[in-house]
């Protein structure tokens, strides 16, 4: 399998997605007879999988999306090989070592304490501090930009596995939330929110969620070249 370089769409479709015909995996297009792939709900490693082994996909992604998923392909193919770590921790052991036997022809320094004078504005007590393991009922409404309610949407405990759903009118209620806590709402189409609780105020949040801009088309895949290509082509560039 040829590790992917960079995923890019160059000509955006503006068909219209909500008219086009629902099929697994995404929306069948009228227009030019093709299966959109619907990659909004797909992790990076599943889009990366996915475009690995296909061909000549018409795809439909969220823009903040795309440009995560390009972000993670160039931290992985910066990653040296497995013979670069080698040499580099070699290198690093040889300079500990080195450091050491340094440090141990070095002599003693003395260090001098001194001590600062006590002030005479000192106050004792004890410190008031917010009860962040406090549990409380936390309740809301979400709605979109034009104040209509959305229903389905996931309000999510940030790090756990508790979560509700919107009813129809938008609404959720969430038990045993502590605090210190973070509101995680997501819903497809729409721009993922974290919502951080306040101690000091009542815990009932009106969310409203904005759209996230989609980008559709043709997906264009970049193949990185093999190392023996890549080596090949820094030879010829020295000539």
């Amino acid at each position: 399998m040829t590790p992917i370089q960079n995923i890019s769409i160059p000509e955006a479709c503006h068909e219209s997605w909500l008219q086009m015909t629902p099929v697994t995996q995404g929306r069948h297009c009228q227009q030019c007879c093709k299966t959109v792939t619907d990659f909004t709900v797909m992790s990076n490693q599943e889009i990366i999988n996915y475009l690995s082994t296909s061909h000549d996909v018409c795809g439909r992604f969220g823009q903040e999306q795309l440009g995560s998923l390009n972000n993670r392909l160039d931290i992985e193919n910066l990653q040296p090989n497995r013979w670069r770590r080698w040499i580099m921790l070699v290198g690093l052991l040889g300079q500990t070592m080195v450091y050491k036997a340094v440090a141990q022809t070095k002599a003693p320094q003395m260090v001098t304490q001194q001590t600062k004078p006590a002030s005479n504005n000192i106050i004792l007590g004890k410190v008031a501090a917010p009860d962040t393991s406090k549990k409380v009922r936390v309740s809301g409404q979400i709605t979109d930009e034009n104040h209509r309610p959305l229903s389905d949407v996931t309000v999510r405990i940030k790090g756990s596995n508790t979560s509700v759903l919107t009813t129809a009118d938008g609404k959720f209620v969430l038990f045993g939330v502590k605090v210190a806590d973070v509101l995680n709402v997501s819903y497809i189409g729409f721009i993922t929110q974290d919502i951080t609780l306040n101690p000091a105020t009542k815990q009932t949040h009106n969310i409203v969620m904005k759209e996230d801009s989609h980008l559709m088309g043709e997906v264009i895949v970049t193949n990185r070249p093999s190392f023996t290509k890549r080596t090949w082509n820094k030879i010829k560039h020295i000539f």
